[in-house]
């Protein structure tokens, strides 16, 4: 990802703390936030919500980042609106994940949005086979 000129926001699980739907069945995302500040101070606390009201819960609870999951470019704009209406736009960065492809990027970069999450850069990535051979240096006679 690097070489292609992608910038990735975290280089291990362990760089941040990830509020998932999983997560969020089991706790509201006010306490879940509450929690991973009580855990870490120092990490990033990402939440990933389906609605524009869940992306202002986060914000208002303390997330540094809302991960809108598979919105449409339509609904992200929307859930931007709500947030600058409510004064956390500024607060918090917005990542947009889930269905974007190299066919639909173009119509999430064009809005106010901060990062842009491709899956199909891990999952469908197809491999080369390379070969890196040292040689000793050849003796002059």
């Amino acid at each position: 990802m690097l070489l292609g000129g992608g910038d990735p926001h975290r280089f291990t699980l362990s760089d941040g703390v990830l509020i998932k739907d999983n997560h969020l069945a089991l706790v509201p995302i006010e306490e879940a936030v509450r929690r991973a500040r009580a855990f870490s101070a120092y990490k990033t606390v990402e939440v990933e919500v389906e609605t524009a009201n869940e992306a202002v819960r986060a914000a208002r609870a303390g997330a540094d980042m809302v991960l809108l999951d598979n919105m449409t470019p339509a609904e992200v704009e929307e859930t931007l609106e709500v947030l600058a209406s409510a004064g956390l736009r500024d607060r918090v960065r917005v990542e947009v994940s889930g269905g974007i492809t190299e066919a639909t990027i173009g119509a999430y970069v064009d809005l106010e949005i901060d990062l842009v999450s491709v899956g199909a850069l891990t999952h469908s990535v197809r491999s080369i086979d390379l070969t890196f051979e040292v040689s000793a240096p050849q003796q002059a006679d």
